[in-house]
Formats: structure tokens, sequence, C-alpha cells
């Protein structure tokens, strides 16, 4: 007798694939907080990056964290990860508006990224007196897109002198501006902080809900220990 075996292969195009990327590490943001960022109708492949799993909603992949990174620096690191598709990053401080399908369109060659709009254009050429005051950025790490496998150069330029650009840069951001890379920026009237406003010039007001932009950052939550309940707050009015 003889036996005949019919192999299917199922093809998946890693190019097509979506990928919503968060990151927790520590114990500065919950289970709750990522589940939070999906809570949506995204069609797409949810991963998150973290040192602990425990509560996340059972369809998000896992990543493990590596151990010898320090925080924020973490963010650099994402872009060494591979066989993703094409990656939309969130902080877990964003909030979803809109649907965030319609940022994916922005994908392209070069990385996309969050600029702060509302803070003057030559913020990153101003100094201050210590540290935290120099080497300015004029972007916002909070939202990233890119297509996986193509932004490895980000991370392994930082490990060439990763001790040096930590003890230069006060943040991630602020490398990704100085070191010159070359990134495309998401236009106006998609992206605003609930602290600082959305546009420097035209639309400063700060603690302002703008229900139709697509995200909302809840960035300097240190500094505003209470930005999370004032922005339901107002969400829910």
């Amino acid at each position: 007798m003889i036996h005949i075996y019919v192999i299917i292969y199922i093809f998946v195009d890693l190019r097509l694939m979506k990928t919503l990327l968060t990151l927790k590490y520590g114990t500065k943001y919950s289970s709750q907080d990522v589940n939070r960022i999906y809570a949506n109708n995204f069609a797409g492949q949810k991963v998150c990056v973290t040192d602990d799993s425990t509560g996340l909603a059972h369809d998000i992949q896992i990543i493990p964290l590596p151990n010898n990174i320090e925080g924020h620096w973490l963010k650099l690191w994402l872009h060494s990860l591979e066989n993703l598709g094409e990656i939309l990053y969130l902080d877990l401080d964003v909030r979803i508006q809109q649907s965030i399908d319609s940022l994916f369109t922005y994908i392209d060659n070069n990385p996309t990224i969050c600029y702060t709009y509302w803070k003057p254009s030559d913020w990153p050429t101003r100094h201050g007196k210590d540290h935290t005051f120099n080497y300015l950025s004029n972007y916002n790490s909070s939202v990233m897109l890119w297509k996986s496998g193509t932004t490895t150069h980000i991370w392994n330029h930082f490990l060439t002198n990763d001790d040096y650009f930590m003890l230069k840069y006060f943040g991630d951001d602020r490398f990704l501006w100085h070191e010159q890379f070359t990134f495309n920026i998401f236009p106006k009237h998609l992206i605003y902080s609930f602290v600082y406003g959305a546009d420097y010039l035209s639309d400063s007001a700060k603690f302002s809900y703008r229900p139709a932009y697509t995200l909302a950052l809840l960035n300097s939550s240190d500094s505003f220990p209470h930005i999370f309940e004032l922005y339901d707050a107002f969400s829910q009015c």
C-alpha cells in the first residue's frame, strides 16, 4: 500500500503582521495598566515585554525582560526585537481615545516617533544648570512605530558606549534626538499631552481633555501624582 502525505504550509508574511507592543518593569505600573492598553478592538498581535506577567490578559504574548538594562533604556532594546512585523509601541501612561489602526498608515522604512508639538521648536537647543536640563529633546518615545528588524542600528549604537550615553543623556528621548538617527514624526492632531497641551503656538491649554485626538499622553506623573484620576474625571464628563 502506498501512502501519500500532503503537507500544507501556512505562510505568514511577517512584513504585514501588526503588533501592539508595551513594556512593564518594576512596580510603577500594574497589570491593569497593561490590560487597559489592549482593551480595544485592535486585531493584531498583542505583546508585552515584562518581568512579571501576573494578571495580564490571556491573549497578550509575553517577552521576558533582559536582566542587565536599566529602566527606560529598555525602550532602546526594544529596537533589537525581530519577527514582529509592524510594531506600534505605547507607554503605559498613554490613553487610547480613538482607533489606533490609522497610526499604522505612517509606517515607513524609517521609524516614526511622537514629536512634542507642545514644546517650542528650539527646546533642544536650550541649556540648564544641571544634568536634567541639558541635551533636551523634541521627541517623546511614549509612541513609536517601526518595522521590526529595521532599527537594530539604534540598539547597536547604544551598545558601543552605553555607560557614556547613560551618563550624558537624561533619558532615551534625548539619546534618540541628539545621536542623529533618522526618524519620521507623527503629524499634528493625533497625539497630545494632557498636562502640557497639544500645540505650543495654537493650543497650549494645560490639563485639557481633547477627545478628537487618537492618543493622550499622561506624561509627568511623577510631578503630578493625581494626573490619572484627573484625566479620568475629564474624560468621563
